[in-house]
């Protein structure tokens, strides 16, 4: 696209017909309110930059701009975009090719019941990346056309021609999911001016301040109704309780001063209305997400939940490795902070935390020695992990196998975990309680995971030494979440000052030292957490506190079943929400 330099903003220019949806640089205003509970009532609202893009039009690099000013595939511009950031991450911007983003897209919303062949122009409302700086881009909105007629009114096929709309959202974990919307499906009455509403129900964690259940309210305008040339951005996202009352208001909308009107892409006009006028709004999403959430725990008094994993539905549907009595009815179990139940297939999870590099390292360092044991014992192992990017393992005999198992899980650290765990009764019973990983067998999980007694054989002192710090971790880091426990340590729990052989223990010299490195490091950040929430007063909701997974075991195994969910403070059920005067009339 060409440069309109003047001195005042360039307007929207016609685009030809039948050719690309305007693209455009969107000032905007965002208004959020909360309404329940009733005492931690708040609002607030600031003005955004947003873009509006043909999906088309940004992966052929027709508005890439000279000098950097705007530029697709890289953060290294003024303003930019990368497919990297966006829907499932599997995809990275070095195998991405031309058309891939919108194949994508397709694909997802197909697996929703969307027609993806018949999708024509999209048309998507997201913030772009500033300065190379790439922020919290808390929800961006995919508008899909149906494909237009070459010899009809484009426009007016437009306007009347919306096949879905879709919801991409991040939180602050980076964590992405998507909300896929059918035209003609599910539909409710708009709200004032709106063209299309739904309500459908919450799948996915964003604040701190709400469980996961209860619906949303979406009712959109669709931008190229009401003119050819110039959209019209109108978002309104309402949270519903279970029982239906709304919770929280949130609204994305043009912004309402006229000389801030929607505006091509051009040098200028990122020059006038992001350098110029607005120069910190991207920078400050983060900042201001922060700020909100100062206030409404230290303010409004809102206690808070901790991060749950991502719903995702069981892979144990698909067929089992093994004989299916080894495996009857097994599967992941609902997840803490349970999601609302999605009959109409309308959320999906796409976007997990990134593995860091000392879950790699873990993996690296434990899945050899089980790799070892399977072929000891003659078991097939699948371990099952619901991020898709990490895929499935399988280790042990194929063909030979005298049993199997299935591991399936959730959790982005397993073998962390796997690594810290004392003995494997002890990641058997924090797995169980938490809902994070699921065993097919927990007998063939436990000769697994047990190494296979050999001859003793002299070690040097340096090994014995690494070998005695490592476990040391393993019984303070246990010690630790156990001095969190009111209840007596029950006998299902091995004694701590025992030492205790690990299969990770079999390594060498420097399997052993990166092994005491990963296991001191999650020991300090465990105590760090734990120390900075004190210092600075912040609260949980009682008993879901990170560093409270053993005092929940154990009081688990002292009412007898690991299996039930505690909601037991007032207002959880009602609101989704938990102040502090609900806890301290409790008490």
């Amino acid at each position: 696209m060409t440069d309109n330099a003047t001195d005042k903003t360039t307007p929207l220019s016609s685009p030809p017909r039948c050719l690309a949806l305007p693209s455009a640089l969107l000032p905007c205003i965002t208004s959020h309110r909360r309404l329940l509970p009733t005492p931690a009532k708040h609002a607030f609202s600031y003005p955004l930059i947003y873009m509006g893009i043909d999906l088309d039009e940004v992966e052929n690099h027709n508005l890439d701009l000279p000098s950097r000013f705007f530029r697709y595939g890289t953060s290294r511009s003024i303003l930019g975009l990368r497919h990297e950031h966006y829907l499932a991450p599997a995809i990275g911007e070095k195998e991405a090719r031309r058309g891939a983003w919108k194949e994508e897209l397709k694909t997802l919303v197909s697996a929703h019941g969307v027609p993806g062949e018949e999708m024509g122009r999209v048309w998507m409302v997201t913030m772009p990346s500033y300065l190379g700086f790439v922020g919290v881009n808390p929800l961006s909105v995919y508008f899909c056309y149906k494909d237009t007629v070459r010899n009809a009114d484009e426009y007016e096929e437009r306007s009347a021609g919306l096949l879905c709309v879709v919801l991409e959202v991040h939180n602050t974990f980076e964590e992405r999911h998507l909300y896929v919307l059918r035209t003609s499906h599910d539909e409710v009455d708009p709200q004032g001016n709106h063209d299309h509403a739904w309500v459908f129900p919450r799948t996915f964690h964003v604040s701190p301040f709400n469980n996961r259940a209860g619906f949303y309210r979406l009712d959109v305008q669709d931008p190229f109704s009401r003119s050819s040339t110039e959209p019209r951005i109108k978002i309104t996202l309402n949270q519903l309780t279970q029982e239906k009352d709304t919770k929280l208001y949130a609204a994305l909308l043009n912004h309402p001063d006229k000389t801030r009107r929607p505006v091509d892409i051009t040098i200028s006009n990122i020059l006038k209305v992001v350098l110029w006028r607005q120069p910190w709004d991207l920078f400050l999403t983060t900042f201001r997400i922060l700020r909100q959430a100062w206030t409404l725990h230290y303010r409004k008094k809102l206690l808070v939940y901790p991060r749950p994993e991502l719903h995702t539905k069981s892979t144990m549907e698909s067929e089992p490795i093994g004989p299916a009595e080894e495996l009857p009815g097994h599967s992941l179990k609902v997840p803490l902070n349970p999601v609302q139940v999605d009959v109409g297939n309308i959320g999906r999870s796409i976007g997990f935390r990134a593995v860091d590099a000392a879950e790699k390292k873990a993996e690296g360092l434990l899945l050899p020695d089980m790799r070892r044991r399977a072929e000891e014992e003659a078991i097939t192992v699948e371990i099952r992990f619901a991020d898709p990017s990490r895929g499935v393992s399988r280790i042990g005999p194929a063909g030979t196998a005298k049993s199997c198992l299935v591991v399936e899980t959730r959790h982005p650290a397993l073998f962390i975990q796997l690594l810290m765990a004392r003995t494997p009764k002890h990641f058997l019973l924090t797995a169980k309680q938490e809902r994070h990983t699921s065993i097919s067998s927990e007998e063939t999980f436990e000769r697994l995971m047990t190494p296979k007694p050999r001859p003793e054989r002299s070690t040097s002192g340096l090994v014995a030494t690494i070998k005695d710090w490592v476990d040391a971790v393993r019984a303070a880091h246990l010690m630790f979440l156990l001095s969190f426990c009111d209840r007596p340590i029950p006998p299902e729990i091995v004694v701590i000052h025992q030492q205790q052989r690990h299969l990770a223990d079999l390594s060498g010299i420097r399997q052993n030292l990166s092994m005491l490195f990963i296991l001191a490091s999650l020991l300090f950040a465990d105590k760090l957490e734990e120390k900075i929430f004190r210092v600075v007063n912040a609260k949980f909701i009682p008993g879901q506190e990170p560093w409270m997974v053993w005092k929940r075991t154990v009081d688990s195994i002292w009412r007898g079943h690991t299996d039930d969910d505690e909601f037991a403070l007032r207002g959880d059920r009602e609101y989704g929400s938990v102040l502090l005067t609900d806890i301290q009339s409790v008490s």
